[in-house]
This record gives C-alpha cells, sequence and structure tokens, in this order.
C-alpha cells in the first residue's frame, strides 16, 4: 500500500513524527522532501510540490495533504496571505484530474480555519501578537454582543496596532475563509474523501466564530457530515489521518477506555481553544475509527487524561514551578493509572495540565516506564491527536515493542518543554536574545540546552539521542534516539 504525504511543513511534528509512526505501525510513507518544506521564514514552494505529486501520485492508495502546506507554502506562510487565490484555486483542479485517472485514489485533507493572531519573530512582534488576539476576541465579541465598552475598547486597540499588520491579517483571513469553502466544495464533489477543518489557535467567540458559521452552514446544506469533522488544532491533523487510514486498513474499531481524574474533567474549553475539550476529543476518536467504552475489562487500550477544573497557562519564559494540586482526586487518579499497567493494559497518558509540556511530577508520581504512549506538548488537542495515532500504531501492529517514539515524547515533551526550555528562555533573554529566531546565537543557545538536557535528565535515565532546533528557536527541539533502550 502507497500513503503519499504533502506535509504542513518541515517541523518535526509534520514530517519525522508522521514517519516513524507509520514506521511504528509496519507502514511505510512517501513524503514531499522535508528539505524542501522550508522553514520559519521561507516556505515550500508549492508549483515544486504539485510537480513532485505528479510523478509520486500514480500507484498512490492514500493521499493526505496539509492544504497550507500545498497551497501557501506552510502554516506561519499561509497567515501572511500571499498567495493569489484565482491561480491557486486553478491549479487545485489538479486533484480533480487525479480522481479521474485513479478511480480507487482516496484523498484526505486537512485544513485550518486561521487562527486569532500573528506570528511572534522577536520580542516587537510578540507585542502585537497580545494586541492582535484582543483584537480578534473583540472583534467577534462585537460582532455577536454589541457592548457598547467592547466596541469602544476595539476602536482604541485598532489606533495602538499598525494599519499594515491589521490588513495584512484580514487580507490572510479572507484568502483562508475561501480557501476553506472550496476544499468543503471539493468534499461535495466527492474528490475529496474527508476532510479535517482544523480551527487554529482561538478563544471562544473570537474572530473565527463568524467565519465558522458560515462553514457550519455549508457543511450541513450539503450534507457532509459524515465527510468532514471540525475541532481545535492543527499541527495534529498530519497523524489523526494517518491513524485513520492504518485502521480502515486493519479493519479494525477498538475499543478506548477514557480514564479521567473526575466525570467533567474534560467539558471545559482548554486554553488556545474555542470549544469544549470532550467534543475534540469525540470528533478525532470518530475520525480514526475508535469507540468509546465505559469497561475497562473489555477495552483494547487505556486512555489516561490528566487535567484539572481551572485553565492553566505555563509561562515559557519563566522558571516559576507549575504543580498539580496533589489532593485525594490526584492520588486516586495515579492509583488507578499504576492498577491499569500492573494489569497488563496497555495504557497511553496525556497530561493536558496546562499546554505546551509536561509535568514531571505528575510523570515520576506514577510507574512512568510502564506506559505504551505519552503525549504533553503544545495544545490539548494537538497533544491529543498524536496520542490517539500513536494508539492506533500499537494496536494495528503489536508486535513492534519499541518504545523510541515514546521515549522521545518524554525527552522532549517533559524535560525539553517544562524544565529546559523556560530556563534558556529565560536566560536568554535576559541577555538580549531573540528566542523566537535565534540567528547566529543558535549555536550557543544549543549548547546550553545538550547540556542541561544531560544535567537534568537523570531521572529519565542514561540515553543515547541528538537534539536540534530546526527552526532556529526555542519553540520546537527535534529529539531522535539514535539506539533503542529501557527507560
Amino acid at each position: 500500500m502507497k500513503i503519499t504525504v504533502i506535509p504542513l511543513d518541515s517541523r518535526p511534528c509534520n514530517t519525522v513524527w508522521m514517519k516513524d509512526l507509520a514506521q511504528l505501525a509496519g507502514f511505510g510513507l512517501t513524503m514531499y522532501p522535508r528539505e524542501k518544506c522550508g522553514n520559519l521564514h521561507q516556505g515550500a514552494d508549492p508549483e515544486d510540490e504539485l510537480k513532485w505529486l505528479d510523478k509520486e501520485i500514480e500507484g498512490t492508495d492514500y493521499l493526505i495533504i496539509a492544504a497550507d502546506g500545498l497551497c501557501s507554502g506552510g502554516l506561519v506562510q499561509a497567515r501572511l496571505g500571499q498567495i493569489d487565490l484565482k491561480q491557486t484555486l486553478n491549479k487545485l483542479e489538479v486533484l480533480s484530474r487525479y480522481k479521474r485517472q485513479y478511480p480507487n485514489l482516496r484523498i484526505y485533507l486537512f485544513d485550518t480555519i486561521m487562527r486569532t493572531t500573528i506570528t511572534a519573530y522577536g520580542p516587537d512582534t510578540e507585542i502585537y501578537w497580545g494586541k492582535m488576539n484582543e483584537f480578534s476576541r473583540l472583534t467577534g465579541r462585537v460582532h455577536f454582543f454589541h457592548e457598547p465598552e467592547e466596541e469602544k475598547r476595539l476602536e482604541e486597540l485598532k489606533k495602538e496596532i499598525p494599519d499594515s499588520i491589521v490588513e495584512i491579517f484580514l487580507n490572510a483571513r479572507r484568502i483562508k475563509h475561501e480557501l476553506n469553502k472550496y476544499f468543503l466544495r471539493l468534499v461535495s464533489e466527492r474528490i475529496l474523501d474527508y476532510m479535517i477543518l482544523l480551527q487554529e489557535d482561538a478563544m471562544p467567540y473570537g474572530i473565527q466564530k463568524i467565519e465558522q458559521e458560515i462553514l457550519q452552514k455549508q457543511i450541513k446544506e450539503q450534507n457532509l457530515e459524515n465527510h468532514v469533522k471540525f475541532y481545535n488544532g492543527t499541527d495534529e491533523g498530519g497523524v489523526v489521518l494517518l491513524g485513520k487510514i492504518l485502521m480502515q486498513e486493519k479493519g479494525i474499531t477498538p475499543k478506548i477506555h477514557l480514564h479521567l481524574p473526575e466525570a467533567e474533567a474534560l467539558n471545559k474549553v482548554m486554553l488556545f481553544e474555542d470549544q469544549p475539550f470532550s467534543e475534540n476529543l469525540a470528533n478525532m476518536m470518530d475520525t480514526m475509527g475508535f469507540i468509546k467504552t465505559k469497561n475497562a475489562d473489555e477495552a483494547d487500550f487505556i486512555l489516561s487524561v490528566y487535567a484539572e477544573k481551572p485553565n492553566i497557562n505555563l509561562n515559557t519564559n519563566t522558571t516559576e514551578p507549575i504543580l498539580p494540586v496533589k489532593n485525594k482526586r490526584y492520588y486516586e487518579f495515579i492509583r488507578k493509572v499504576d492498577a491499569f499497567l500492573y494489569s497488563k493494559k496497555p495504557v497511553a497518558l496525556v497530561d493536558l495540565l496546562f499546554p505546551n509540556g509536561g509535568s514531571p511530577d505528575l510523570l515520576l508520581d506514577l510507574e512512568f516506564s510502564k506506559l505504551k504512549t505519552y503525549s504533553a506538548w503544545n495544545t490539548a488537542s494537538n497533544a491529543m491527536g498524536s496520542a490517539l495515532c500513536e494508539i492506533a500504531c500499537h494496536l494495528v501492529n503489536p508486535g513492534n515493542t519499541s518504545t523510541k517514539f515514546r521515549d522521545e515524547r518524554f525527552l522532549d515533551d517533559c524535560l525539553y518543554q517544562y524544565t529546559v526550555r523556560r530556563i534558556v528562555n529565560e536566560k536568554y533573554l535576559k541577555l538580549g536574545y531573540n528566542v523566537y529566531d535565534l540567528g547566529i546565537g543558535n549555536d550557543l543557545v544549543l549548547g546550553e540546552i545538550k547540556t542541561l538536557m544531560d544535567h537534568l535528565g537523570g531521572w529519565l535515565g542514561k540515553h543515547n539521542y541528538q537534539i536540534s532546533l530546526p527552526w532556529q528557536r526555542t519553540f520546537e527541539a527535534e529529539i531522535e534516539i539514535e539506539d533503542e533502550y529501557e527507560i
């Protein structure tokens, strides 16, 4: 079977992880070359991607497309709105040709509804990152609720932000919205077999809600509910579609037992999202083909998710500790996870205590070396999507006992993101470095990261791995274990 992929961009979660997870499941991927997928400042060449696709499409059973990658060259570039919309739509007609030429080809695509702010490239743009978030929040709320005080603050805010920033942002939103509608039309014409429409970073009733209502109306009017799923997320889109394909090919519908510290833990709206997380989880599970069961004994996999009632943000620029509330509820959750682990049930732990990292305290309080899957990176939906794909990989290929991907998540999601990244950011921001775009400072900062990882990672055991900063910023690291080992 041939799975062909146009990735979102060159970051590990969109390229390396997809290949590693496919390998864990015993499948291969044909992916547009990562070295051509660009970086923070320069995206892939959509023309070249289409030329490559023309050569690879023959023999392809499943085509996974990240729409922002194919249309704009990458996620960051899609936020700039620099493409010619008419020319792009003309080029996308090639998808119709592929379906005519290869009737058995299945095309799965994920697209994003643009997030509610700009990309931060440094301290200056970080200021406008916050202001544009407020602009988007107020634009949506004024549209829906017409509160005079919010209307007044919105007008004040427009004077605080350069016109050029607002114009680029709104033009990019317009282009993205037209592309969203176009891809929904391709689903209605059965050019696309399945589509995930992902809401990038947002908040309830922001500017994106105006666009969402239009798109949801189109989905309903064209009876697309069984072919389109809408939920919060972005970077997990590719692996979710990969997991769907893997389980379809194996013809399995596994049962998942959801284990929470309390029944209502996932009914809240997580940070950077705009609908209750329970809805996001349900849509991801439905997309991939999982069935939720209340009976742990009959489950094929245990999905333990840790979250607390209040939303807790992780300040990635300070080392102030953020700890779980270790009360009776917490210790009962830990006890239950350990009981599942000792019962030989495969267990996944998704740590949603805060975004952008995992809690070392939570891992150290349980028998983490027995976990089958672990995830705690970036937003709640990002973490959940990759965990569900890894679960799918274990279920379709139970004979593969590799812990490589899981161990890389321990090192990256927990040790790097929560501990090392925050130490480095705090130090180098004070020294005047731009941690959002390190440039010539990259090697110096990376050297310190390597030292800290080695010094502070003792609780994970000795390991042999390489770490790099693929986009020369501290936001994401790439960690690759060179040899299999047991933690």
